[in-house]
């Protein structure tokens, strides 16, 4: 199956709960490196595990707490 998303870049605000989180793993399971931004540093945990289990599964993210 090709990948629709496979070397572009997806900035997802709020991408590291809810309905940001499920944007961000179904970006990355169409083969974009996800970049999970969220604006609170009380969330640094949150994102950290996010981007672990979408870089486990084999694809690409990084976590940005700038908060966009």
């Amino acid at each position: 199956m090709k990948k629709k998303l496979k070397g572009q870049v997806a900035i997802v605000t709020g991408g590291d709960s809810g309905i940001g989180a499920g944007v961000s793993k179904a970006f990355a399971a169409e083969g974009a490196h996800v970049i999970v931004n969220h604006s609170s540093a009380h969330r640094l945990e949150k994102g950290d595990r996010l981007v672990s289990e979408i870089v486990t599964d084999g694809r690409q993210a990084s976590r940005d707490p700038s908060g966009v």
